[in-house]
């Protein structure tokens, strides 16, 4: 419901500035002086403008404080340390933390969205386990995929490593699966993990694409706020594109995230 509303709150007013963005203003007449400098389609997260990013940065800090409190208070309450907890409270406590976390990965994305230094990421040689972060952030999904009778599991060759910023990988997983799970016409989602000389290979099996409307690459600015699942696509993309890599939707509707592998 929290993550719901974040979404719907950005969707909202980033359409609203799109629409001033494209067309002169009624009131006065004067042409947008930002559409002379929008970049190609392909790039539309790139065509966002300065009033845009503005709005983006009040949104983002007015969300950022209530979100910490409460992050803060749940784990006061699931530690004990404001009173016994039963069980059942225990269950509701993790739900009110996953959604909360999603806010908060939501709220950054907003501000990664509008970012002006797309690779600033990549300079970061850290390496990762994409295998393990993969098993580890379907692990957290896993109260989403119960809710949506969605088996998740991975298949990964033996050594998936990869370089980047190891927050940046799985926040970008995490948006990935939370897709996959919204997109999936059967009860299964699985993340098929490939390795070649330079790159790995991800690919979200069991969801089903819309390769028109979904595919990252091809997002234009009206077609990024048409929904949640868009959003959480077009921040996953930006991030992609900051470790290096990219996202596609082939013609069949399987999204694939390719990123370069760590030097040995």
């Amino acid at each position: 419901m929290i993550a719901r509303f974040v979404v719907g709150l950005a969707a909202g007013a980033t359409a609203a500035f799109l629409v001033r963005g494209r067309a002169a203003s009624p009131a006065n007449g004067r042409p947008n002086s930002n559409h002379n400098n929008r970049t190609d389609p392909a790039n539309g997260v790139d065509s966002i403008n300065g009033e845009m990013r503005q709005l983006v940065g009040i949104i983002t800090h007015e969300l950022r404080n209530p979100t910490s409190v409460i992050l803060g208070y749940q784990e006061l309450l699931a530690a004990g340390l404001l009173g016994p907890v039963n069980e059942r409270a225990l269950e509701a406590l993790e739900r009110i933390r996953r959604a909360a976390g999603q806010l908060r990965d939501l709220t950054d994305g907003l501000q990664i969205l509008t970012d002006d230094t797309p690779e600033r990421h990549h300079a970061d040689k850290t390496v990762n386990d994409l295998g393990l972060t993969a098993t580890r952030c379907l692990d957290a999904a896993l109260p989403d995929a119960q809710a949506r009778n969605v088996q998740l599991s991975v298949d990964a060759d033996a050594d998936v490593t990869i370089v980047g910023d190891p927050d940046s990988v799985e926040r970008l997983l995490d948006l990935i699966i939370a897709a996959a799970l919204r997109t999936a016409p059967d009860t299964a989602v699985q993340l098929v993990l490939r390795t070649d000389n330079d790159h790995a290979t991800l690919h979200a099996t069991g969801a089903l694409f819309d390769p028109a409307a979904h595919s990252p690459a091809l997002l234009s600015p009206p077609q990024l706020i048409d929904s949640g699942l868009a959003l959480r696509l077009a921040i996953a993309q930006r991030i992609a594109r900051q470790l290096g890599g990219h996202l596609t939707v082939d013609p069949a509707g399987l999204l694939s995230l390719r990123l370069p592998r760590s030097a040995r």
